[in-house]
């Protein structure tokens, strides 16, 4: 019991107040501003020459506009300095570009590959040898009938036999990652028998997981928690709108959700634009008061906080 209560705590307290919203897939003008919610489906993988491709879905017109009225209540951040954890997926696929993100960023950028990508135990060497924290971006069935989201991707109308073979065909893929990420996703982050198949698997082998969440329908977090797998979700998309100035927004966003809530996670993608930004932008965070961290640090710390707050109410019921 006290498991489920932590959980629901744990989404519920570390959450975004935001409205929901659909996907850019399906709604390609939101009633609301929290257009950080949109992205993560804004690829297509290209069997025929291998590699990951704009969608035509795609608005590069969309303006960001704020969501920091939106959130929730602070969380005291850990050691008075905010956690800020980026996560950079679709690793791999572009090797050029996955090769500047190993040798340019910090080492406490998180990176995710995906296990179809050429030569990936090779590459994920390397990152693990420069410091990174290495993650398996898992591709899930989006909404979109345009969007493929690669080899083995998980889809809600696979027998479970085919399914688990999918999941440890991509979980074999490669060795050293620490957790595990949704590419794609919108619709089998939906699908509750599917994820439960995921999360018994991701249990039995102790790593940690992040909901991406390619929408706000997501129950990917949920159902891992109830699992008792460390996991989170992400608050902030870096550069789903294809324009320098919208990833500079998204990083100011990224500092502002980290000072009210003491933590923030953020997704990005092997561009050129985003690794511009990042690479002039990671070095300011230390004297801005911020603390960079991997992501398995940030879903410790929340993980942490939702404990000593269920035990804060326990006492509290103890003492009546």
């Amino acid at each position: 019991m006290k498991q489920i209560i932590r959980g629901l705590l744990l989404t519920a307290f570390l959450s975004l107040a935001a409205i929901p919203v659909a996907h850019c897939e399906e709604n390609p003008a939101p009633a609301v501003a929290d257009l950080y919610w949109l992205g993560g489906e804004d690829v297509s993988y290209d069997s025929n020459h291998g590699a990951l491709i704009p969608l035509q879905e795609n608005r590069p017109g969309l303006t960001p506009l704020p969501i920091i009225s939106l959130l929730p209540k602070a969380i005291p951040a850990p050691y008075g300095r905010p956690l800020i954890a980026i996560v950079i997926d679709d690793m791999g696929v572009d090797q050029k570009r996955s090769e500047r993100a190993v040798r340019n960023l910090k080492p406490q950028v998180t990176l995710s590959y995906l296990a179809y990508a050429p030569r990936i135990r090779a590459q994920v060497a390397s990152a693990k040898k420069q410091g990174h924290e290495i993650f398996l971006h898992l591709p899930w069935e989006p909404d979109s009938a345009h969007a493929d989201p690669g080899p083995h991707h998980l889809s809600v109308d696979m027998p479970k036999e085919q399914l688990q073979q999918n999941l440890l065909a991509n979980l074999g893929g490669f060795d050293g990652y620490v957790g595990v990420n949704n590419h794609m996703g919108s619709k089998f982050s939906r699908y509750r028998a599917g994820l439960e198949t995921v999360m018994a698997e991701l249990k039995k082998r102790g790593v940690f997981f992040l909901d991406s969440r390619t929408t706000p329908d997501s129950i990917a977090e949920k159902v891992a928690l109830e699992y008792d797998i460390p996991a989170t979700r992400r608050e902030v998309f870096l550069d789903h709108v294809e324009k320098p100035e919208f990833v500079a927004a998204a990083l100011r966003e990224v500092e502002s959700v980290a000072l009210q809530k003491g933590s923030a996670v953020a997704i990005g993608h092997p561009k050129d634009m985003t690794l511009d930004a990042l690479e002039a932008w990671l070095p300011t965070l230390e004297a801005k008061g911020f603390q960079l961290a991997p992501v398995t640090t940030v879903i410790k710390y929340r993980r942490s906080a939702a404990d000593a707050y269920v035990a804060h109410l326990e006492a509290d019921k103890i003492k009546k």
